[in-house]
């Protein structure tokens, strides 16, 4: 028994990025696929900082579990001042049947104010 295929962490982090959709366009902003992983429960985070330059506008995102193909609701949120880091933490449990995981997030704005995701991060890790 491989123990790396057993305990296993893999996750896709990234940081300032510039989001110039605007919906219905979207912006794919983190990905994970890892190798094929043994069944089990696994914990999944999803972790995100962004800046919106408007308080009339709201900041979108939605996630894919199986690498893209298809989409699950649409988040919406809205900053209470332009001065504000808004930070969205997400944490969720698979029930994983074996194979490769597949886990993809989008974001996009309502209209033209500046958007910055100052650090974003997704992460799966076995849990048993």
């Amino acid at each position: 028994m491989d123990i790396f295929n057993i305990l296993t962490f893999d996750y896709d982090r990234v940081v300032d990025q510039d989001i110039i959709t605007i919906d219905p366009d979207w912006t794919d902003i983190l990905s994970l696929n890892t190798v094929d992983r043994v069944a089990g429960t696994y914990g999944l985070v999803f972790s995100l900082k962004f800046t919106l330059d408007s308080t009339a506008q709201s900041f979108l995102y939605r996630f894919s579990l199986d690498g893209g193909t298809t989409w699950g609701e649409v988040y919406q949120k809205e900053v209470k001042d332009r001065s504000n880091t808004e930070v969205i933490e997400v944490i969720d449990v698979l029930e994983h049947t074996g194979g490769v995981i597949q886990l993809a997030v989008q974001v996009t704005r309502e209209s033209t104010a500046d958007c910055i995701v100052r650090e974003a991060f997704i992460s799966a890790e076995r849990k048993g």
